[in-house]
């Protein structure tokens, strides 16, 4: 069985009111390339904003093949349609780095989604994810990890 943790981003998010909400996992049956991803969906974690607006959320999928892969994607909610920033880096690393960092990665002004990010080799490993909304009202992030 899976371990799920979620860590809310802290910092200015925090200070300004924008949180997460922790992880809720599910027993999804298998999912056929769902935003590019295959596998069984592990994990949804909402990336709300002030109060409870689900911008969007963090979906992980998790298979056996590639030596354990796990891929995620981050679909808009409230904003969807509309063209704003969505950011998604994962890494079996201790944390899961930005943008920035040489983390598999997607980033970038979407109106859908972002993703899908892919780990390979992952079995028996530790994932670190973050997840970032910029929308016309503010920014959210979450951080997170999933661990067999």
């Amino acid at each position: 069985m899976r371990k799920l943790v979620s860590v809310l981003a802290g910092g200015a998010l925090a200070a300004a009111g924008l949180v997460g909400v922790a992880p809720t996992a599910s027993a999804a049956p298998a999912a056929v390339a769902a935003y590019g991803c295959t596998g069984n969906l592990v994990q949804t974690t909402p990336v709300t904003g002030a109060g409870t607006d689900v911008w969007a959320n963090f979906q992980l999928y998790y298979t056996t093949t590639g030596g354990g892969t796990y891929c995620g994607v981050l679909v808009a909610k409230k904003y969807a349609g509309q063209q704003h920033y969505l950011e998604l880096s994962m890494d079996t690393k201790p944390s899961a780095g930005g943008c920035n960092s040489t983390s598999p990665h997607d980033c970038g002004m979407y109106l859908q989604y972002a993703g899908p990010v892919k780990v390979t080799n992952a079995k028996d490993k530790c994932l670190a994810w973050n997840a970032r909304v910029d929308a016309p009202n503010g920014a959210s992030a979450v951080t997170g990890a999933s661990c067999d």
